[in-house]
Parts: structure tokens; C-alpha cells; sequence
């Protein structure tokens, strides 16, 4: 367990596919006793009669099924409740619900087999998170498919599908730009190695890096932190839970040149800039480059709500005056089928520059349409 600067709980983290190794077995027991690891999502362990071995004994090791066993979750720190979750767990796959502190989420090791249909893993984990009915989840997988989206050098037909599922189902890919691969052998390099997560767990992933230490393995170690507390208390979406601007068209104008100054204010070096084109690109700079990106989220959302306040008018709206539902047969379900519908025509209508999967993307949006 690590610590930020600002005291909040972190809980280490490192994601592997080990090869079946029996030495990158050992030299990872000497990597996360160094780093003090707390959480290991490894792919393809080091086996024995199916299960995985080579773990020390105060490590608890969590795998499942009666076959060979091709994923584990490894936890080290013994302040960290985990359940397993047999019903959604199989040889590929460990579920596992996660406690520590006021944080609580599910853990989800999957390795996707290249000689299989990805399709049966895409869902195997949809029902996994139909399941998991909304909860925090984190899914550390070797999912064999390739695409520019995660970095890769090109997209295939399996990376495709993964973008098409992550997209439908709202996740979001950890995986950033990095100098280093996910995996890398004489054959060549790609990243098929995805860290991903739900959007409630989103803002508490961070750091995540591809290591440039020796696994003595194909592929190199991932290493991400999560924290067990949520970093900012931003009390400006509770301000405003009940308050409405009106926006007015002839007041846009005031809007802007209110918002500048309000931009100005944002640090000294926004205050010396010279010009609206200036200050964006060094307002753009210091997020992007900075390494407390949360807390700029919320001086730039402080300064809109500023502006706003300076600009336009406000009303209140009441609580007890509950609107009657204008379309009463409308329900979850069709809710559930709404966002499906936005999520295929938000995929076709970003397929721009491949013409044929534009089309079968497009005929996918027009079929879910439909029903």
C-alpha cells in the first residue's frame, strides 16, 4: 500500500502475462517484494497439476476451474478482503470482489485465447458485468487483438470487436501512449495487453505505465495504482444540483470575455499571457503536462460556473413539484436499448477514413435501431 502526497491510500498494482515461466514466475516475486505489490492480475502463470505455482505463501492466490488454469489474481497485502466469485470465474477468467477501506470493486482477470472466437470472450464478459449490476470494475486482460486505439501499429478484425464492446458497453481503456509495448519478441511487438475500467472507477486508476524492467517474459510488466478514496471533494456539482442558468444568445459575447478573465486568474503564468489564443495554449499545456490533472478539472469547472454566475440569470427549481413523466409507458429497458442505439451511431458516425467498416458498422446502428 502507497500513498500519494496529499495521505490518500493507493493500492500498487502490476498486470502480466507470464508465459507459463517458471524464472518470470521468480522474478516477479522479486520485483513486487521490492516494490511492495499488492495486487498481481497475471495471464498464462507458472503451472503445476493446472494450478498456478511458484507464489509465496503469504501471497493468497486466486484462480478457478478444473482445467489448466491461464489466469490468476495474486493478492499480497493481507488488509485487502477478497471473495471469489465462482459462478463468472472459469480457467480464463477470475472475478474476484475486492474490499479495503471505503473502496470496493471487482477485480476481473481474463486472457483472451488468439485461436479462439473473441467473440465468446466479448460475451463472456458482457454477462460478467450484467452481473456486477454497476459496480466498480477493473479488467486486466491479454486479449490477443490489436488496434491503433490502445497505441497498437494497426487494427484488426479482433481489435475491431474490442472497440465496438468497449464503446456499447461504456468501459474506458487505461492505456496510454508509451515509448515500450506491451508485449515484444524477435517476431515483432504489439499491445494486446488492455488495463480497463467502469466509469465510476475512471478518477481513481492513475499512473498506469508500461515498465521498462526485464520480465524475463514477452511481455513487460503494466504497473497502475487505485486509490481507496476519492482525491477532491468538488462541492460545485452539489451547488448547482437544483440551479439552472438561462442562457441568453445576446449575452454569449459577455460569457466569453468573462470566462477570459476568469482564465487569467488561473495561474501566473495565465496572468502574463498575452492574447485569448495565448492563454489557451497555455492553459492547454499545463493540463496536459501537469501531474494533478483532477485538480485542474476542477479549477476549470469553478471557472465556467463563475462565469456563469457573471453572466446570466438563475432560477431555482423546485423539489417538491415532481414532473409527471410525459411518455408513461417509457421504462428501463428501453432506456438500456436508447443507450445501445447512441453508442452504434456514435461508432458509425466516427469511421470516417475505412469505408467497408463504416458500412457494416452503419447496417449494426440501423439493425439495433430497428428493435
Amino acid at each position: 500500500m502507497d500513498t500519494d502526497n496529499t495521505g490518500l491510500a493507493q493500492i500498487r498494482c502490476i498486470q502480466i502475462n507470464l508465459q507459463h515461466s517458471k524464472s518470470a514466475t521468480n522474478n516477479l516475486m522479486k520485483v513486487t517484494d521490492t516494490e511492495e505489490t499488492d495486487i498481481i492480475f497475471a495471464q498464462e502463470p507458472y503451472i503445476y497439476q493446472n494450478r498456478p505455482v511458484g507464489f509465496g505463501r503469504s501471497y493468497r492466490v486466486f484462480s478457478a476451474g478444473t482445467g489448466k488454469r491461464r489466469t490468476a489474481i495474486i493478492i499480497r497485502n493481507d488488509n485487502i478482503d477478497a471473495i471469489l466469485l465462482y459462478k463468472t470465474s472459469d480457467e480464463d477468467t477470475v472475478v474476484l470482489e475486492l474490499t479495503y477501506s471505503n473502496l470496493r470493486l471487482y477485480a476481473i482477470c481474463m486472457y483472451f485465447d488468439i485461436k479462439e472466437q473473441i467473440d465468446s470472450n466479448l460475451n463472456k464478459l458482457n454477462g460478467i458485468l450484467k452481473i456486477l449490476q454497476g459496480g466498480k470494475a477493473l479488467i486486466a486482460a491479454d486479449t490477443n487483438a490489436r488496434s491503433k486505439t490502445w497505441h497498437d501499429h494497426f487494427t484488426n478484425s479482433r481489435g475491431k470487436k474490442v472497440e465496438e464492446f468497449i464503446a456499447a458497453s461504456h468501459l474506458h481503456i487505461i492505456n496510454g501512449h508509451s515509448a515500450s509495448n506491451t508485449f515484444c519478441n524477435t517476431r515483432g511487438v504489439s499491445n494486446s495487453d488492455l488495463t480497463i475500467v467502469s466509469t465510476n472507477l475512471l478518477k481513481r486508476v492513475l499512473d498506469w505505465e508500461i515498465s521498462e524492467e526485464e520480465s524475463l517474459a514477452d511481455h513487460n510488466y503494466i504497473k497502475f495504482k487505485i486509490e481507496t478514496e476519492t482525491r477532491y471533494n468538488n462541492t460545485n456539482t452539489d451547488k448547482l444540483k437544483n440551479t439552472k442558468f438561462y442562457i441568453r444568445e445576446d449575452k454569449l459575447h459577455l460569457f466569453d470575455n468573462k470566462l477570459v478573465q476568469e482564465m487569467q486568474k488561473f495561474d501566473t503564468g495565465a496572468r502574463n499571457a498575452i492574447g485569448t489564443e495565448a492563454l489557451d495554449i497555455y492553459i492547454t499545456n499545463a493540463i496536459t503536462k501537469g501531474n494533478d490533472i483532477e485538480r485542474h478539472i476542477d479549477i476549470i469547472e469553478d471557472i465556467i460556473i463563475k462565469s456563469c454566475r457573471r453572466t446570466f440569470g438563475r432560477y431555482k427549481i423546485t423539489k417538491n413539484k415532481k414532473k409527471e413523466n410525459s411518455v408513461p409507458w417509457w421504462n428501463t429497458h428501453l432506456t438500456v436499448m436508447r443507450k445501445e442505439v447512441n453508442a452504434k451511431r456514435r461508432l458509425f458516425q466516427r469511421t470516417v477514413n475505412d469505408i467497408v467498416l463504416r458500412e457494416r458498422r452503419k447496417e449494426k446502428y440501423k439493425e439495433v435501431k430497428r428493435e
